[in-house]
Order: structure tokens, then sequence, then C-alpha cells
């Protein structure tokens, strides 16, 4: 497969636009706390139907919560929250642990903000590409048949890493804790992500995503000075 690159200037210039955006997501945030929070809302009913009898559900990556279902004459369920997963830990099933992956309950638009090739960052066995001039990405999901074997490799960019049982044991980038964060993806210098407000169904909300892009001509990212060389 042939890949397309950027020039140099419209890579800076998509890297100017984002940082242009990001500004603006931090202002709406912290001007409509309030609206963000109702953004978060999930399928409440389809979450909690499938929570075990305690009732313990993940909200996000980080935040626990408990579903309670409603006394009043139209039933339902009411989800609240229970606490916030230390560093190092995540939330699955409910509870924190460590060494796990997650899938948050609403999962936001992968964005494309570079061409390239990018890990799904809370699916193993998936990967979106980014063709030139796309603001959603293609996804796709290693395995034939619907039984994926094998997870996808950011360095390789091939579905070579071996999972156990057929599960992700990991994700190829950190859960978001706080607004900026930056690294490289999942071992290979030429990926890297920025956190920053997710975008969920069109709607901006309170949860960091992390946002992916691509070094152009084989260079790498320096996470110190935020730019590829």
């Amino acid at each position: 497969m042939k890949r397309q690159c950027l020039s140099t200037t419209s890579h800076k210039m998509m890297s100017f636009q984002f940082k242009t955006i990001v500004a603006i997501v931090v202002y709406v945030t912290i001007t409509t706390y309030s609206l963000n929070h109702q953004a978060l809302a999930v399928n409440v009913t389809a979450v909690c139907e499938q929570a075990g009898v305690l009732g313990f559900v993940c909200q996000t990556c980080l935040v626990t919560a408990r579903c309670q279902r409603n006394t009043t004459a139209e039933g339902g369920w009411t989800i609240t929250t229970t606490g916030t997963c230390p560093a190092g830990k995540v939330c699955n099933a409910g509870r924190c642990v460590g060494d796990a992956a997650c899938t948050p309950t609403t999962t936001p638009d992968f964005l494309c903000a570079t061409t390239g090739m990018f890990p799904d960052p809370y699916d193993c066995k998936m990967y979106h590409f980014c063709p030139p001039g796309a603001n959603v990405s293609t996804p796709a999901t290693c395995g034939t048949d619907g039984v994926p074997q094998y997870g996808y490799n950011p360095v390789t960019t091939f579905c070579s890493n071996k999972l156990a049982n057929n599960k992700c044991t990991s994700v190829p980038i950190p859960i978001c804790r706080n607004l900026f964060d930056t690294g490289i993806v999942g071992g290979n210098p030429s990926l890297y992500y920025f956190c920053s407000n997710a975008i969920t169904n069109g709607q901006l909300t309170d949860e960091l995503y992390p946002y992916q892009y691509a070094c152009e001509f084989g260079r790498k990212y320096n996470t110190a000075s935020l730019d590829c060389k």
C-alpha cells in the first residue's frame, strides 16, 4: 500500500489548527461545565442491565459508578459516580484494577488530524486509516471470519501482536489523566498523541481522549519540544 505524506507546511498548518481548536475546546469546557456532564450521559439502561448484582460499572476509563433501579412508576435506572481510579489503575467491570485494557461506555469519534494508520486507543484489535483530506477514519479489525487472534502493531502496521486467549491485556496509549498529556504511540516514535476534550456524537464532553498524529518523512516525535524532528 502506498502511503501519501503531507507537506511540511501542511503539517505545521494542521498542528496550528489543532492547537487552536484545543484552546477553544478548553474555553468552552470551562464555561459549559454542567452541560458537558450532560453530554457524557450514556445509554443507562443498556449499561445497567449488564451490571452485576451489586450494580458497579465504569462511567469512564477512570471513573467508577453504581447502577440503582428507580422505584418510581416510570422505572429505569440511575447511575451514581462512586470514585476515581488512582494513578496506574483503570476501571474494569466497575473496579479499579491494574494491567487491564479499558473500553469506556461511550467511545469518542476517531477524528483524523493527519494522514496515516493509527491503533485504536481502546481496542488492541482495531486500527484506523486516515487518508489524505479525511476528517473521520476508516476503521478496520484484525482477524478473519470475525475471530481475531492477533492485535494491531503500530510499529509494524500489521496485525502481529499475539493475543492471550484472544483478549486485549493492554492498550497502545496510556489513559489520559490530564489535559494536553502527550507521548509516542505504541512504541512507534513517528506516531504521537495529545489528550484533549473528547467529541462524542458531535457533542463536546469533559472526558479526555488521546487524539493521534503522524510525523512525516520518518521524523520522530520529541516530547520535550512537542514537534517532529
